[in-house]
């Protein structure tokens, strides 16, 4: 049976063996498929299913053009093409920025890459391997004392602003720290070049360190420890292998150790 060949599918998935069965009804708004057993179908886009005529019966195609219900498809797959489009503009990558004020004015990058990498692991440009840390400067080029930090992760946010907001980034010295999320103005676009080859493999080997790192992740260590923890794992220390009376019976020995 055809029914149970196109069943879930929507009219514009149809095969084109398929489509030569359906029919539009102008006036109900419906699409409208026959099959062999003497039974009409229409597609009903609530359930998103194919469900049998209210009359029970044949549709009678001579009622309907042929031409029309070819331009009413096109339509519907126009429609569904630019749906599409429009949530995937729509569709918002999550706010990974906190905006950070409070700053000592001779602070370095980091300086604030090891405080805010207690709380998440810092992105980083994918083509320089920078952190993705900005500091903002006055007209005379100096430090204002504010910044924007991104994080790999959203939840790194939610984490520093919990930790760290209202703390001092240096003990005893300078103000608290203010951090919220960064707000960015949703109208200004900025128009990306096409990566190249070798760019798109450099970008997917950053993406891969940063996920490494967040694996590696503690919010107790410093990036020092970190590092330091890395070098460790490399580390093998055998013990009471053998003695320095074992060596001098059998000074040749030691090439085997080695």
């Amino acid at each position: 049976m055809l029914i149970t060949q196109i069943q879930g599918k929507k009219p514009s998935e149809l095969a084109r063996s398929q489509i030569q069965h359906l029919t539009f009804d102008k006036i109900r708004k419906k699409w409208i498929i026959e099959d062999s057993e003497d039974q009409s179908y229409e597609y009903d886009e609530i359930l998103e299913r194919w469900v049998p005529t209210a009359e029970g019966e044949k549709h009678k195609r001579d009622s309907d053009d042929p031409e029309e219900a070819k331009l009413a498809l096109k339509r519907m797959k126009k429609e569904e093409i630019e749906k599409k489009k429009l949530e995937k503009q729509n569709r918002r990558r999550p706010n990974t920025s906190i905006y950070v004020t409070g700053m000592p004015k001779d602070i370095s990058v980091e300086e604030l890459k090891d405080t805010f990498g207690r709380c998440g692991v810092i992105a980083e440009d994918l083509k320089t391997g920078k952190p993705r840390i900005k500091m903002y400067e006055d007209e005379n080029g100096q430090f204002k004392g504010d910044c924007l930090i991104r994080y790999f992760r959203a939840e790194s946010c939610d984490l520093a602003m919990e930790i760290l907001d209202g703390t001092k980034i240096r003990p005893g010295d300078g103000e608290e720290m203010k951090i919220s999320m960064a707000v960015f103005d949703e109208e200004r676009t900025v128009k990306k070049e096409p990566l190249k080859f070798k760019d798109k493999l450099n970008v997917k080997k950053r993406i891969k360190e940063m996920n490494d790192r967040l694996a590696d992740w503690s919010d107790s260590d410093s990036e020092e420890d970190r590092r330091r923890k890395r070098r460790k794992e490399y580390v093998v220390v055998l013990k009471h292998c053998f003695t320095l009376d074992e060596l001098k019976e059998d000074p040749l020995a030691i090439s085997d150790i080695k």
